[in-house]
């Protein structure tokens, strides 16, 4: 009898061990499905906390499932930072704060600027309206608009002996010179006297020594030299017209003696008041000086 007490005490106590190595297995089979659970449930974004409840709460203890609970969530943080970044759970994702693109920021400077354009606008407006006001009476009418007289250009007023109106010439002529237009006919700064003055003819700068022609024909009726043009000449034309040249440096002609169409008169110089060998040329009706400018165009002479 007492034998066999002893025997059903050994088999309880062999049932007792094997129902522990049981839960051993069987709490070591839940640790590795949580932990399975866990890193899955970690990637496709899920509560883990409440699917790890769940599982448990029929097996285990709430405290133990907690403390496996946090223990499989250190494990997921571990794995994280063993494999790399993967998706975040959901509530982290949702606490994550928002990353703009460079997008974000240049919509920000274009609503800027544009704010920037419009209000350069709006005072450029405000400034035209008050320059209207101001510029009023320079504006033209409506009148003055419509009116189709051909504009000329403006002029001080010649000296009396020198005119800017164009006579006709009936016969031929032509350059006396080519060479390069220094100075023409008008106002000017004279070069050696530095004032004002008007220049009655057209200066073309050559080589010392080059020929110069008759503008047309016609007759020397005089021939001479003085301080301002030094070797100079004036030819008569028909119609009233003459033509005079100085600062020649030789005369090839005498008072008194014809000429034709460019004839050989004289040698271009720098005598008399001149900074340089050149040709003053004048074309005259009567006394009067007439623009050369007129007669000879600057880019054939």
């Amino acid at each position: 009898m007492q034998r066999s007490s002893r025997a059903v005490a050994a088999s309880k106590r062999n049932r007792t061990k094997k129902k522990g190595k049981a839960a051993v297995y069987l709490r070591l089979f839940l640790c590795i499905a949580i932990i399975g659970a866990a890193v899955v449930l970690k990637h496709v974004n899920m509560p883990i906390t409440e699917k790890l409840i769940q599982v448990v709460s029929d097996e285990l203890k709430v405290d133990e499932a907690i403390d496996v609970i946090s223990e499989v969530q250190g494990l997921g943080n571990g794995i994280t930072e063993v494999f790399g970044e993967g998706a975040k759970p959901a509530e982290e994702a949702d606490n994550t704060e928002p990353v703009f693109g460079e997008d974000f920021y240049i919509g920000q400077e274009s609503e800027k600027l544009q704010k920037e354009i419009e209000e350069n606008k709006k005072k450029a407006e405000i400034a035209e309206k008050e320059l209207s006001v101001e510029t009023l009476s320079f504006q033209m009418s409506e009148e003055e608009l419509s009116d189709n007289t051909k504009a000329e250009v403006f002029r001080i007023p010649p000296p009396s002996y020198c005119s800017y109106d164009k006579q006709e010439i009936k016969f031929r002529y032509k350059a006396p010179l080519y060479g390069v237009i220094t100075s023409k006919f008008g106002y000017r700064d004279h070069p050696i006297v530095e004032d004002a003055s008007f220049h009655t003819g057209l200066d073309i700068a050559a080589k010392s020594g080059s020929a110069i022609g008759a503008f047309a024909d016609g007759t020397v009726i005089d021939a001479g030299k003085n301080a301002t043009y030094g070797n100079y000449l004036l030819i008569e034309h028909s119609g009233g017209f003459r033509s005079f040249y100085g600062h020649n440096s030789k005369l090839k002609v005498k008072k008194g003696q014809r000429v034709k169409l460019g004839q050989k008169v004289a040698e271009v110089g720098s005598t008399g008041m001149s900074t340089g060998p050149h040709l003053h040329f004048e074309v005259r009706k009567g006394n009067v000086r007439l623009d050369p400018a007129l007669y000879i165009s600057p880019e054939t002479v």
